[in-house]
């Protein structure tokens, strides 16, 4: 059994209240409470906000502990990592257990998702897991004010086809990982064993923008359609 921490922070520049969004139909953080309640490798989740909104209403989901993060974790700079750290610091854990970040603003997920990425850290012995899907997206990387660089040779320019399978994204969607990784890196990815989980196109898409609210809003109306296309 692994515990879901769900960081969902109040504030958002982009989107007010975006954790509270409706989005098709309920607020955006409805949609992964309701999947990590429903998952069977997942016996509690501890939703971390600032925010007495959204404490208040993630406390009524079963398995939730809802509670308060203090004013300096809820900065614009704060990252996910001080977050976790702030709940395992504060929180007694066994020394096998193994923690699953929910990322509300990635809402594209299912309880059986939840399970499989479980499931693999234990088979793999793994210190962490990271759901991905596979890009063909070539990318060029800033090196300098005023230097791009290609991720990819243009002089043998690849065809997009003959990426898939070599690059992959991080969906933000699922990250599994243990306690005794995270003593030991205070990080969420990598470790001495880390595996790539690799998930449905669909769920690569996060909600950064009011344009990312519209498509990620699409697709949960449009769920079992989209699944059947693929």
């Amino acid at each position: 059994m692994a515990v879901a921490i769900v960081p969902a922070r109040g504030g958002s520049k982009s989107i007010p209240r975006k954790n509270m969004v409706e989005v098709a139909g309920k607020p955006l953080i409805d949609w992964t409470l309701e999947a990590a309640g429903a998952a069977d490798s997942i016996d509690s989740i501890i939703v971390s906000s600032d925010n007495e909104e959204i404490l208040e209403h993630s406390a009524i989901f079963p398995k939730v502990r809802a509670e308060k993060r203090p004013a300096y974790l809820a900065e614009d700079h704060t990252s996910t990592e001080a977050v976790i750290n702030h709940i395992v610091e504060t929180t007694q854990f066994a020394e096998d257990r193994v923690f699953v970040l929910l990322q509300p603003t990635s809402p594209i997920r299912t309880p059986h998702q939840i399970n499989d990425a479980v499931e693999l850290c234990k088979e793999q012995g793994a210190s962490s897991v990271v759901s991905v899907v596979p890009t063909h997206d070539l990318y060029w990387v800033k090196g300098g004010e005023r230097h791009l660089s290609p991720s990819f040779n243009p002089s043998s320019r690849p065809r997009r086809q003959d990426l898939l399978g070599t690059q992959f994204i991080e969906t933000g969607s699922i990250y599994v990982f243990t306690l005794q990784h995270w003593n030991q890196t205070k990080c969420r990815l990598g470790g001495d064993r880390m595996v790539l989980m690799g998930f449905p196109e669909e769920t690569r898409y996060q909600i950064d923008s009011p344009l990312d609210l519209f498509v990620v809003e699409s697709i949960l109306k449009n769920y079992e359609d989209i699944r059947g296309m693929v």
